[in-house]
């Protein structure tokens, strides 16, 4: 959003969401994922991070990440409450169009991951890190 409109308020966001709107979807994704909603990678690390947690019975670890979530949340509806229902800016002079394909493609690429990971997270954990760690560890399970 900066290199194409100089932006630095979440103020002026206002009415991104029509003028960029892949770039305001993969934001989307990836506000989602921190946010830790199911379906996403974000939700499959903070999956885990609270497993650990309950784990080594350390309950105080999974109140923060409950926090952390609920304050993504608020921070996240903000920018996207300005982005979609924000009529635009009264500056005139931004210009306000979508990244070029060499910012998109990474972009939608790692959107696409990002939803991927959430869905089929098992498949690179038990056939790459598990592996991997086992080979790293030096044959410990």
């Amino acid at each position: 959003v900066f290199y194409k409109t100089d932006i630095r308020n979440i103020y002026q966001f206002q009415g991104l969401g029509k003028k960029m709107p892949v770039t305001t979807v993969v934001f989307l994704i990836a506000a989602l994922s921190m946010i830790g909603v199911p379906g996403t990678v974000g939700f499959t690390s903070k999956w885990y991070l609270a497993l650990g947690s309950i784990e080594a019975n350390q309950w105080i670890f999974v109140a923060v990440i409950l926090v952390s979530s609920l304050l993504n949340i608020v921070y996240f509806w903000r920018i996207f409450d300005n982005i979609w229902f924000g009529h635009p800016h009264e500056i005139e002079n931004i210009k306000r169009d979508e990244a070029p394909l060499t910012m998109l493609i990474p972009m939608v690429i790692l959107g696409i991951l990002c939803i991927y990971f959430g869905f089929f997270s098992g498949y690179p954990i038990e056939h790459i890190f598990e592996p991997l760690a086992t080979k790293l560890l030096g044959g410990v399970p």
